[in-house]
């Protein structure tokens, strides 16, 4: 077997195409591209296998992410050649055995289909340039040759052809039934999300607001919000001219009642721009912002209940939800006692306060 996997290696890549064409991607973003977590199990590696790959890590980070680690791993893990990887999905994988159907209720296509993919992947060599183009590897290497090898695959797939997409299934099966593979993982590509909330609350649409559009933007609104705090030199919020108050730009008052900050916790400056949140980096003049509010030219009343250890101290139910009025229609109170299952004293004082006030929400 390691006669045929080293034949099977040297066969699948050239010693000349080590090239993985960094300098095509060093303006481009790992977040935006999906990934796979590929833990080589502890043990797999020789003491000298694990010198070699030591021996990349320059800096002594203890991550991998050069040239030659890339292709390091690409031959570890995707150089098995057509005949070593096609038993193994025959013995491994119950949808590629000829006997698939008493294994469980699955076409026969399934089996073929992945036979298919493995031919045009590994037994012939047009997805090498797809592995060395598009695939971006960052490795940590573990303490030593007994440790575990974490490695993180990010693809680039600002352009996918049809050809990628049977590149990137192959190489998910050889990895998957790679037996030095203790666990894989594909993790989506992450990103914030709050630029989403107006026209997820209006439409549901990618960026069609209609209600933004006909001028339903908040102006001249009042919104009541209790939290943390808010940090006031955000540029969602910052006035540069006017003291909080009537005047200024975003926050028409503020109640530090538990502190007058928000600079540990930051999560009722983030409620805030969600709900009212416009960018002015002068302080002065307003421009779009990635994380401009649903209501962006809504001002805020705020009740500061969040102390520096993080818990919260809240007023009476009465003053709390006083906050702002009468000008403020709508308090935003994105907190709770989560451990209680039962109709409380406070729900109670809640909805006796909205009865009484059939103009607040």
């Amino acid at each position: 077997a390691e006669g045929l996997m080293d034949t099977a290696i040297a066969d699948y890549l050239d010693e000349d195409d080590v090239g993985m064409a960094a300098d095509s991607r060093a303006n481009k973003e790992l977040k935006d591209f999906p990934s796979l977590e590929v833990v080589s199990c502890a043990g797999v590696r020789t003491k000298d296998e694990f010198e070699a790959l030591k021996s990349l890590d320059a800096e002594g980070t203890g991550v991998i992410d050069t040239t030659e680690g890339a292709n390091y791993l690409l031959t570890f893990l995707t150089g098995w050649g057509a005949e070593v990887a096609m038993r193994a999905i025959a013995e491994e994988v119950y949808w590629a055995q000829e006997d698939a159907q008493s294994v469980v209720d699955y076409d026969e296509d399934r089996g073929y289909a992945w036979y298919s993919i493995l031919n045009y992947t590994v037994a012939e060599t047009r997805c090498r340039e797809f592995y060395q183009e598009k695939l971006i590897w960052r490795t940590a290497i573990g303490k030593d040759e007994k440790d575990f090898t974490y490695n993180r695959v990010y693809w680039n797939n600002t352009e996918v052809s049809e050809e990628d997409q049977y590149c990137i299934l192959g190489f998910l099966v050889v990895v998957a039934v790679d037996a030095t593979v203790c666990h894989m993982e594909i993790t989506p590509a992450t990103s914030v999300s709050n630029p989403t909330a107006a026209w997820l609350t209006q439409t549901g649409l990618e960026n069609e607001m209609p209600w933004t559009d006909l001028g339903l933007d908040g102006a001249g609104q009042v919104v009541a919000v209790s939290d943390t705090g808010i940090d006031r030199d955000n540029c969602y919020f910052w006035d540069s001219v006017s003291d909080v108050g009537p005047n200024h730009r975003k926050i028409v008052s503020y109640n530090a009642y538990a502190d007058d900050s928000d600079e540990e916790w930051g999560h009722g400056t983030h409620t805030s721009c969600t709900i009212a949140g416009k960018r002015a980096t002068n302080g002065i003049q307003e421009s779009s912002g990635a994380a401009d509010g649903i209501a962006p030219k809504s001002r805020i009343s705020f009740l500061d209940i969040g102390t520096a250890s993080g818990s919260l101290t809240t007023p009476s139910d009465n003053e709390l939800l006083s906050t702002g009025r009468p000008e403020a229609k709508i308090h935003s109170a994105s907190w709770g006692a989560h451990s209680i299952n039962y109709y409380s004293s406070q729900a109670k004082n809640f909805d006796t306060f909205l009865y009484d006030n059939d103009d607040f929400l």
